[in-house]
């Protein structure tokens, strides 16, 4: 028996830990480069040409610039680089995650490197822009000058805080600045993009943190520019301050901001209003605007958003991009009706309880859908005149399996022009199958009249099955086996079974024989005993000698993947959810098995579309089959779920790495000795956990939820189960040892349990976590109660991970996870579902030059 007091050695080491981030991965110049570049740069501007300053280049890809003090102060650089830098950097390296990317954006050549001057004073600051001839700056915090790009902010000499201590509002307004910086060298185009909205908007949306620089990775919101805005809705004088999304995509400047809000206020018979607060409203819509493209409707219009930054950043005008980016022209009424319902929400839940509505919570037209992010666009599926071959094996493969409905629906329309010899070939097919299908009602009547029996395989049997056929619908036949009445689709009937019929009445002589010989051939009569009955010079024959000239060869491939694009060009994704669900399951399925197909390579881009544009209208987080696990899955009815993982036959429980997110949370202060990447890996009998890492469960649950994880160890280590995590490092901790409520950004760490627990080595030791979604969280360790939690801190969702340090594997042979899922995150957990059957689809093929 071993004792493990790592858990305790952990939970101290919290206090005093500084969370570790990673580096943005732009490449930058050396640190004498960026010196020597910055200095040419600011001995050519008429203002940095006279001032005292120092450089510090330490802080790539920032390069400070800092104006010495009136009176020399010792530490002085330091100090308000270090206010800054952690800030800078964070915000850089956001910026590179969220946008350039996913988005593909590379910075310009020469925008490797970033000037961030800090001025002395105000005064300073004042001087700067009368140089600069840029007056309106000393209504501003901080600048950015595209022209020398440089960003330049300043400290206030005369306050009695310490320089390096700066407030949220100050560094906030370098920060913006930074952005358009970023903005600037990310550009497609290498200019900074036209629309002011979006300029502004993105960058006051992505300036505001906090306290930590973590922070800026999901920014808070500004109560200041919400309260402005939203005053100005309710207010009927002030209402014409705000812009209609047409006005404020198309403003260029701030000036045609101004004049478009007094066009309003004329037209609308209201007091002119400032231009100082038209510009202060103009920038609380614009964050705002933003923020709900990234946020709203639980993230549902991110994808969209991303790909009109996309587009913005190639140089495009708002009202061009949000065609790419919506797949089609908006409507912008109901873009601004969506954005009114959620800036109504966000007001009563940061300012005001009792705001009035600000839209209708409905579209306005009956019926109406909200817009979706992702169009199906069925004439994308459209046959391709690369199809051709295609299509004349696929009507062959389909009359095989006795659809020949479908066969017949795959040829060319009268439209469509195949190369002449081609077309021949189509007719001579087309012509075959008509007389199939006009052979297949012909035995079916005759079936139905004379009650003869018939062989026919049913269900998917091996066998063939006695049959009367006692009638029948365009797709399905009522059959009569001995004395049970059954079904059976009409598709059944393939060749066959047809000419089963057909020897036994000695139909198919004469004229028909090369019908005959066609469906043997279909039937997979081997060729050469088919050669000799192709013989002579019948209606058809030299034809069928020269056409049939192998085997027939059954391919699947062929069929599913001409009746998927036949069955798409038809596509209606306004049903159900339940019923868009299963195609989209369809799809991915589809996707899976025949993905690498050339005519779905050709369709790529519109077989992803659709994918996502099911799994958006199909997928809802309350129905457990959407829920996409490898584990035992069973429905608790209210949208509850348990879910059990045992042995090796699931899949690492779900569970995906992630450990630059573990490297943010406390760090335990033990060492260990294994130097491999963190593993969870299977193993003979189930799996193992090893290394220092972080793995995440794919959902996050809210309200009652458990967590029971059998572990079994050989020796000592940490290994933490994480639940209620806002993965900003917020969580309750749980191991054998106890629960912990870990709040990172103020460091707090309470805890209640045991200082310590034994183990058995080799012995399986069973966790139980219970949360009773309100107040109380409990702990059992092999069935005895350990722990209970009655102030977890607000933590009543989010996510669940497995936190590992330890050098033995530490062996996990079963996990049972049981709540509901946070339907919050329904974007997320359906964009991994997207993710995951897009997975295994090969790279769109590239043009031939």
């Amino acid at each position: 028996m071993e004792k493990s007091f790592l858990f305790v050695v952990a939970l101290a080491s919290i206090a005093g830990v500084d969370l570790v981030g990673q580096e943005p991965a732009t490449q930058v110049p050396d640190e004498a480069e960026a010196r020597a570049y910055v200095e040419r740069l600011l001995k050519k501007h008429a203002f940095f040409a006279q001032v005292d300053y120092e450089v510090d280049t330490r802080h790539a890809p920032f390069v400070f610039c800092v104006e010495r003090p009136t009176k020399a102060e010792p530490g002085y650089l330091r100090r308000v680089v270090n206010a800054h830098s952690p800030y800078l950097k964070e915000l850089a390296k956001v910026f590179e995650q969220d946008y350039a990317k996913p988005l593909g954006l590379t910075l310009r050549p020469d925008m490797t490197i970033f000037p961030v001057a800090i001025l002395n004073s105000r005064g300073s600051y004042g001087n700067y822009a009368q140089i600069t001839g840029a007056s309106s700056l000393h209504a501003a915090r901080a600048h950015y000058d595209h022209q020398t790009r440089i960003a330049v902010s300043y400290i206030d000499a005369f306050s009695t805080a310490d320089p390096g201590f700066v407030k949220d509002v100050e560094r906030t307004a370098l920060l913006h600045e930074v952005v358009h910086a970023l903005q600037h060298a990310y550009a497609r185009d290498g200019r900074m993009p036209r629309d002011v909205w979006f300029v502004e908007g993105l960058a006051e949306y992505r300036s505001v943190g906090g306290h930590l620089p973590e922070q800026l990775r999901s920014p808070r919101i500004d109560l200041g520019r919400l309260n402005v805005l939203g005053q100005a809705l309710i207010r009927p004088d002030l209402q014409a301050s705000v812009s209609p999304l047409a006005d404020l995509f198309r403003a260029k400047s701030y000036g045609a901001v101004v004049e478009a809000t007094k066009a309003r206020a004329a037209a609308a018979g209201t007091p002119l209003l400032a231009d100082e607060f038209v510009l202060e409203v103009f920038y609380a819509q614009a964050a705002l605007f933003m923020r709900f493209l990234h946020e709203g409707d639980g993230g549902k219009l991110r994808p969209a958003a991303l790909k009109l930054i996309d587009k913005l950043m190639s140089g495009l005008a708002t009202r061009v991009a949000l065609r790419h980016a919506f797949d089609g022209e908006p409507d912008l009424a109901e873009l601004e009706r969506q954005f009114r319902v959620w800036l109504t929400d966000t007001t009563r839940t940061h300012l005001v309880d009792d705001f009035p509505e600000l839209a209708p919570r409905a579209p306005a037209a009956a019926g109406q859908p909200a817009m979706a992010i992702a169009k199906h666009d069925a004439k994308a599926f459209a046959w391709q005149p690369t199809d051709f071959e295609l299509r004349l094996e696929a009507a062959r493969q389909l009359c095989a399996v006795g659809d020949y409905d479908t066969a017949l629906r795959v040829f060319p329309a009268d439209d469509e022009r195949p190369a002449d010899d081609l077309a021949a070939r189509h007719k001579r097919e087309r012509d075959r199958v008509k007389a199939a299908l006009a052979l297949r009602d012909r035995v079916v009547a005759d079936l139905i009249r004379t009650r003869a029996e018939l062989e026919l395989v049913l269900d998917g049997s091996a066998n063939k099955t006695k049959a009367k056929v006692v009638a029948r619908d365009a797709t399905a036949l009522r059959l009569l086996v001995d004395t049970t009445e059954r079904a059976a689709p009409i598709v059944a009937l393939e060749p066959t079974v047809l000419l089963q019929h057909c020897w036994r009445r000695s139909w198919l002589t004469g004229a028909e024989r090369g019908l005959e010989r066609w469906l043997r051939w279909l039937g997979g009569t081997p060729i050469e005993k088919l050669r000799p009955m192709l013989s002579g010079q019948g209606e058809g024959m030299a034809e069928l000698r020269a056409e049939l000239t192998t085997t027939f060869v059954p391919k699947p491939e062929v069929r599913a993947v001409v009746a998927t694009l036949e069955s798409l060009q038809t596509l209606d994704l306004s049903a159900e959810p339940a019923v868009v669900w299963k195609r989209a399951v369809e799809l991915r399925d589809f996707l899976r098995d025949h993905g690498a197909h050339p005519a779905v390579l050709a369709r790529r881009a519109a077989f992803v579309t659709t994918l996502q544009a099911a799994a958006e209208r199909g997928m809802v987080a309350t129905n457990v089959a959407c829920l996409d696990l490898t584990g035992k899955v069973e429905d608790l009815g209210g949208g509850r779920f348990r879910v059990t993982y045992g042995g090796k036959q699931h899949a690492g429980f779900d569970m995906v790495p992630e450990h630059g997110y573990g490297e943010r949370l406390p760090q335990p202060t033990a060492q260990i000795a294994y130097g491999g990447e963190p593993e969870l890996r299977p193993t003979t009998t189930g799996w193992e956990i090893v290394g220092s890492g972080f793995f995440r469960w794919p959902l996050p649950l809210t309200g009652v939820q458990s967590i029971e994880v059998d572990q079994t160890r050989t020796a000592a280590g940490l290994l933490l189960v994480l639940c209620c995590d806002d993965h900003q490092g917020n969580h309750l901790a749980v191991d054998p040892a106890g629960i912990a409520v870990l709040d990172v950004p103020t460091r707090v760490a309470d805890r209640v349990g045991d200082l310590r627990w034994e183990f058995f080595a080799n012995r399986v030791h069973r966790l139980r976590i219970e949360h009773d979604g309100a107040r109380k969280v409990t702990l059992a360790r092999d069935g005895a109660a350990v722990a209970e939690c009655t102030n977890p801190g607000g933590r009543k969702q989010g996510w669940i991970g497995l936190r590992v340090h330890a050098s033995t594997p530490i062996a996990l042979t079963r996990l049972v996870i049981e709540g509901q899922v946070d339907a919050s995150a329904a974007p997320a957990i359906r964009q991994r579902w997207v993710e995951r059957a897009l997975a295994t689809l090969p790279p769109a093929p590239k043009p031939s030059k």
